[in-house]
């Protein structure tokens, strides 16, 4: 998956975090990012203006300090303990509106990270120190995975959602190559790193049809098995990633990410089984009177294309039509967009 262009994973985080309106806001150009942290830096460097521009989130958080006059609640256990009461002086705590909150620390926490990354281009770097002076009165804080689980979010700072999630990706996500000199541009990816782009590709996929196909209903739809007994305790939850319908057909699109997309069991190639046997239980017990047909929607590139290009990966399994494609995201996104165009009108319009 290295081959990717930077610029792709960001028109993928636009649609999969449904900020669409400003796809296009960032200026690219030709311009070739030498690796994930430059797109990193131009991205917060874009939106973190629009932020300082709006003005800084705030919310109430606790001071405690000793003082010669009452102000909010006195402390007296900690006012007897330290011994400031000899000194006719309370420790008292009250609430103050700050930007010295959890978001703010953060972001500033991230520019810190991309601001000493030795693979950051220069202007880049300058201009992420410009805007890191925005942030000296903002305290310092380590950031790990859980920090970012405490947040929430509300209609006064949801602006703040996309960057929170950019500074999420560079946080615990995003790594240069191992085995890379840092200048390739590429990324490596782990099996923690799996799982966050299968979820920024699943939710992409989603949202591009939601946003494109608004005549069709698009949805992970919930499916129930097929079983006669009404015991459904042990019975695992089925929900597809994709599904489009309208009153007469009905897609499943089973979106995943791997390096490999076919595996080889003794000198064999094959889908992998557990894929094929996940796509036929959404097929063989969604209940649609119309046409049914499944997709196992596989994340490649050129490499894996010239690979499987003469390949014809469509069958029939009963009476239901079923094929495995791979989207090409080494392309311009117009192609990519191409492809994904005609996966609904050769299923839809033909």
């Amino acid at each position: 998956m290295n081959n990717i262009p930077i610029k792709n994973i960001y028109y993928m985080l636009c649609y999969a975090w449904n900020i669409i309106d400003e796809i296009n806001d960032i200026e690219f150009g030709d311009e070739k990012f030498e690796n994930i942290y430059n797109l990193m830096a131009k991205i917060l460097d874009y939106f973190l203006n629009k932020l300082i521009k709006r003005g800084f989130y705030k919310n109430y958080i606790l001071i405690e300090e000793d003082l010669a006059m009452l102000k909010g609640k006195i402390d007296f256990s900690n006012s007897i303990k330290t011994n400031v009461i000899n000194q006719k002086r309370l420790i008292c705590q009250y609430d103050i509106l700050s930007t010295n909150i959890l978001f703010n620390q953060i972001i500033k926490s991230t520019l810190d990270k991309l601001i000493n990354s030795k693979y950051l281009d220069e202007e880049l770097k300058n201009k992420l120190i410009i805007l890191s002076r925005y942030f000296i009165k903002i305290k310092d804080i380590k950031i790990s995975s859980n920090t970012f689980k405490t947040l929430k979010y509300h209609r006064n700072n949801i602006h703040y959602k996309f960057i929170i999630n950019i500074c999420k990706l560079i946080h615990n996500n995003f790594i240069l190559d191992k085995n890379s000199d840092g200048n390739s541009g590429k990324f490596y990816i782990d099996k923690n790193e799996k799982k966050t782009m299968h979820r920024i590709y699943e939710k992409f996929v989603l949202n591009y049809y939601k946003i494109n196909y608004q005549n069709f209903k698009v949805e992970p739809k919930p499916i129930k098995w097929q079983i006669k007994n009404y015991n459904f305790n042990f019975i695992p939850n089925m929900k597809t990633d994709i599904t489009i319908y309208n009153k007469q057909k009905c897609l499943i699109i089973d979106t995943k990410f791997y390096k490999e997309i076919i595996i080889k069991h003794k000198d064999k190639e094959m889908i992998r089984p557990s894929h094929l046997y996940q796509i036929y239980a959404y097929m063989n017990n969604i209940k649609f009177k119309g046409n049914i047909k499944g997709i196992l929607l596989y994340a490649g590139t050129n490499e894996i294309i010239d690979k499987y290009e003469k390949e014809k990966f469509d069958y029939k399994i009963q009476d239901k039509d079923f094929s495995v494609k791979i989207l090409d995201l080494s392309k311009d996104w117009k192609n990519i967009e191409n492809q994904l165009n005609e996966i609904i009108e050769d299923f839809f319009l033909k």
